[in-house]
């Protein structure tokens, strides 16, 4: 502001043929333009500032139970998941008795696959596991070579 109060504009305005009284009606103009521009511009960042906390504050997944929590269903497969809906769209198709059974196989199959990959996560870890056994043996057989 008082960068804007110390500028004189009168030279520029007298030459342009414009008197005092009109000098300081359009210094006063500018400096309400600048005003507003800088009003304008802060209630721009609050507006910005409050749809960002909305962001950040929106309700959790135990508040919200229509939010799918992909932790808990980590373990299904795409196969698995396309599974699921081609026998959904078949039991819509066919619409008889046996959707009982069909379901009781598909949680079956379901409960398989899943246990396969378990079995797969844990052989792995094994193997990671002896794959470290087998580099941290090799580093003391450096520092003692009677190891080997």
């Amino acid at each position: 502001f008082n960068l804007l109060l110390t500028i004189d504009l009168q030279p520029v305005f007298s030459s342009m043929g414009f008197t005092n009284d009109t000098q300081l009606k359009l210094d006063t103009y500018i400096l309400g333009v600048f005003c507003l521009a800088l009003i304008v511009m802060i209630l721009y960042g609050l507006k910005k500032y409050i749809q960002i906390r909305k962001v950040s504050t929106r309700p959790s997944d135990e508040e919200n139970p229509k939010v799918i929590n992909l932790r808990q269903i980590s373990y299904i497969t795409y196969q698995e998941l396309l599974n699921e809906i081609n026998l959904t769209k078949d039991l819509k198709r066919k619409n008889k008795k046996s959707k009982k059974s069909d379901i009781k196989k598909w949680i079956k199959n379901v409960e398989e696959a899943r246990l396969e990959e378990e079995a797969r996560v844990k052989e792995e870890a094994r193997i990671n596991e002896e794959a470290n056994l087998d580099k941290d043996i090799k580093k003391e057989a450096v520092f003692q070579p009677s190891l080997l």
